[in-house]
Parts: C-alpha cells; structure tokens; sequence
C-alpha cells in the first residue's frame, strides 16, 4: 500500500529504529492502528513497514475527511507532535508543502506550485516556522531537491545546503568578458599592456624583484629546487 505524498514529506525510520519498531511490535502487538484514506496510509508508514518484515497482517483505521486540504492539516500536525524534528528540517518540509500539488488520483504530489493553495504563511504556521526561514529552505529546494533530502533526513544541515549551492553556482559563473578597448577606463588599458609587454603579471614581476635581489649562488639554489 502506498503512502500519501505529504506522509512522504517526513524521514523514515533508520534500519535501526525499524528493527527496534518490529521488536517491540513483536514483543507488545501493534498498539495504533494505520489511518488509511482513499487507499494511502496517511499515518502509519513505519508500522506498516515494520508489520511486513514481521509477517503479519497490521491493523488498519480508514478515515474519512472533507478534502484533500484536511488530509494534509491532519498529517502534518500528528508528525508535528510527534516527531522529534530539528528546526531545519520542519522548514524544509515547509518548503515543500508550498510546492505540493494535488495529483489526478486524489493524493498530492511535492511537484511545482501546487493547486492545494498552501500559501509561505500556511505552511510556516503548519510546521512551527517563520515565512523568512521557509523562504530560505525554498531557496534550497528550487536549487537541488536532493540537498533539500538530505536537509530533511537530517544528513546536512540547512547552511551546508546553502554553502552547497553557492559554491556550485559560482563554479558556473561565465568567464569574464576580455577588455573592451573601446570604452575601458585608461587605467585598465595601461595595466593590461604593461602586462602584454614585459610577459608578466604585477605579481610576477615581484617575484622576479625578489630572485634578483639573490646573489649568484642563492640563484642558482633556486633554479635548482624549482626545477628551472
């Protein structure tokens, strides 16, 4: 059974803590039922999972709700209480919510702007946030969705993210455009033919200052470790 996409929204169990899920399933029955609505688990994933690996049939609850809105409200505010989630990663999964779409099957999908009208305001208040810090995990998620899974599953933090795609989207930066001679400022053209002309950078040429400041002997000690 499939899990309804704002279900989706929050981390898996790791291996570890399924196990111990199983175990104490094994040990005590399943205490709480699944909440399944339109044939999606809307609460229960970990459960369900952990009922599977045992082999037994799990309990399930269907329940019935106005809209596709109210499924949403309800997912998010049980994880919400129950979860034990960083402030970063309710932002994140605040920043996808503004981006959930309702799909043709009833459920939703965290695809483009979403017709289920879930404003930065909406999500912030949903998610115990503030619309500047959902702003700023959107930034992530327009970037790269997968930085923005891993902001969630707890695997970097927000400003790793962010740092992440600065540094990506200054390695993308074009070239700069050569001198344009024809409106460059007379400085600009002085420094560039100094450069053409002597075969050296000003850096360069310091460096040279300095090697002739050597003596014959410091020289060639020079050449040799640098190979020249």
């Amino acid at each position: 059974m499939k899990s309804h996409p704002a279900a989706e929204l929050f981390p898996r169990l790791s291996e570890s803590e399924l196990v111990a899920l199983k175990n104490d399933i094994l040990a005590h029955q399943q205490e709480h039922p699944i909440i399944v609505w339109n044939d999606m688990i809307v609460d229960g994933r970990n459960r369900f999972r952990a009922c599977e690996m045992l082999g037994r049939k799990p309990k399930i609850k269907e329940m019935q709700f106005a809209d596709e809105a109210a499924v949403i409200a309800y997912i998010i505010s049980t994880n919400m209480r129950r979860r034990h989630l960083t402030d970063e990663q309710r932002d994140q999964i605040g920043a996808r919510l503004v981006t959930m779409q309702a799909g043709g099957d009833g459920g939703a999908s965290p695809q483009n702007a979403g017709t289920v009208g879930i404003g930065v305001t909406a999500a912030a208040a949903m998610v115990h946030s503030t619309p500047a810090r959902i702003e700023r995990a959107r930034t992530i998620e327009r970037a790269d969705p997968k930085l923005a899974e891993k902001v969630i599953s707890g695997e970097i933090s927000k400003g790793a993210a962010l740092r992440q795609i600065k540094h990506a989207q200054e390695r993308t930066k074009p070239l700069p455009a050569p001198t344009d001679y024809a409106n460059a400022d007379d400085s600009v053209i002085d420094k560039k033919d100094e450069a053409n002309a002597t075969g050296y950078t000003p850096k360069m040429e310091k460096v040279w200052a300095s090697y002739s400041a050597l003596d014959a002997v410091e020289q060639t000690a020079f050449r040799e470790r640098m190979a020249l």
